[in-house]
């Protein structure tokens, strides 16, 4: 990896201040997400991506839905998506739950360390079950979860 563009990545679990400021960030976001989605397994599948934009505005703004990104000048070019739960089984637990991780390429950031971020950016939020998932066929993700701290503790099996 060439260090000096690793250097220039700037990690920071994404806020607002207005509603204009939040629909600019989900903007940027969503660029990345675009991109995630049509090189991914729900597009293969032939699933279009059409996303409820003032759902996800709502989701943003009541902390349930999360953003972490890896910036490069000001330009998000790795992204992560998570859920933010509170558990209705144990009022105790607070999760967390990173639904897909996407770089523009490999030379944006480590991803180890991209993931390693983000789970600190969620403990820090609260949350104190972090859930990570990545598909079946994205070859070297499970180990890099592994050595962001994770363990496997469930399959998930899609009909």
């Amino acid at each position: 990896m060439n260090a000096s563009v690793k250097q220039l990545a700037q990690f920071r679990l994404e806020g607002y201040t207005d509603k204009d400021s939040l629909v600019q960030m989900l903007d940027e976001c969503m660029q990345v997400y675009t991109e995630m989605w049509d090189k991914g397994y729900s597009r293969q599948a032939g699933h279009v991506f059409d996303p409820q934009i003032e759902t996800l505005l709502g989701l943003v703004a009541s902390g349930s839905r999360r953003f972490v990104t890896a910036r490069i000048d000001g330009k998000v070019e790795a992204m992560q998506n998570w859920y933010f739960f509170r558990d209705f089984e144990s009022k105790n637990r607070i999760g967390a739950h990173m639904t897909g991780i996407y770089k523009r390429s490999p030379e944006v950031c480590d991803t180890v360390e991209f993931v390693k971020f983000g789970i600190a950016a969620m403990r820090a939020a609260g949350a104190n079950q972090i859930l990570l998932s990545a598909l079946a066929s994205r070859r070297g993700l499970k180990e890099k979860f592994e050595a962001a701290g994770g363990k496997l503790v469930e399959y998930v099996l899609e009909i």
